[in-house]
């Protein structure tokens, strides 16, 4: 994995240059007050950048938000890129959210899109998965579309790759619900889990689904 970083001049951004990444972190360059880069490949993980940054994948045109003011990047809201689909969210939970906690999204007439916490309802509702932290009572990208990176309990039940998953009531990961879809489905594992609850890898069904109680 390769970045171009630029540097700032008065008249803008200008000398472009290479850096190798494979193992070290990303330095971004600061440019009005955040940083900004481009390169190939994804950079969780790879590239620390201030909340609010910038970076695009030159090799996917995909154009990545930094999430935390570390090294978590998530594509811009509401931009559908290979599959995934995140939009922008008020965070209605009472307690910061935490990296893979599954959310029920809502909508608001005082915030639009929200989020709070997995319950039971008279009528379907739509699951997402936070990729970062977020603090309690403010915004932030929830994903409801896609692979992700969600938390995963097989502590009771195993989970196997393949299994369609569900959440319940109260609950902030996602448990199996069965080799076939039913009206509780919210997403499919990726990644088999028999222990406590972990991040996984899911595969988010982006449709209503009703919530069981237990």
């Amino acid at each position: 994995m390769s970045v171009t970083q630029t540097k700032a001049n008065k008249g803008g951004l200008s000398q472009v240059f290479l850096e190798s990444v494979d193992t070290a972190p990303i330095k971004m360059t600061k440019f009005l007050g955040v940083d900004v880069g481009a390169g190939s490949g994804d950079p969780n993980g790879y590239c620390t950048a201030v909340k609010g940054s910038f970076y695009l994948d030159v090799e996917k045109a995909v154009l990545y938000i930094n999430l935390d003011g570390s090294t978590s990047w998530a594509p811009v809201p509401g931009v559908l890129t290979y599959g995934k689909k995140f939009i922008w969210a008020q965070n209605l939970v009472a307690s910061p959210t935490a990296a893979g906690q599954v959310v029920a999204v809502k909508y608001s007439e005082t915030y639009g899109y929200c989020f709070g916490a997995v319950a039971t309802t008279d009528f379907p509702v739509l699951t997402g998965v936070t990729p970062a932290l977020i603090g309690a009572s403010v915004p932030g990208l929830v994903q409801v579309c896609g692979t992700c990176e969600a938390l995963v309990d097989g502590d009771t039940t195993d989970v196997a790759a393949g299994d369609f998953l569900e959440v319940l009531n109260g609950a902030t990961a996602f448990v199996k619900d069965g080799a076939a879809r039913t009206t509780v489905s919210a997403a499919v594992a990726v990644d088999a889990n028999a222990a406590a609850a972990a991040l996984k890898t899911v595969m988010l069904i982006p449709e209503q689904h009703t919530i069981a109680a237990t």
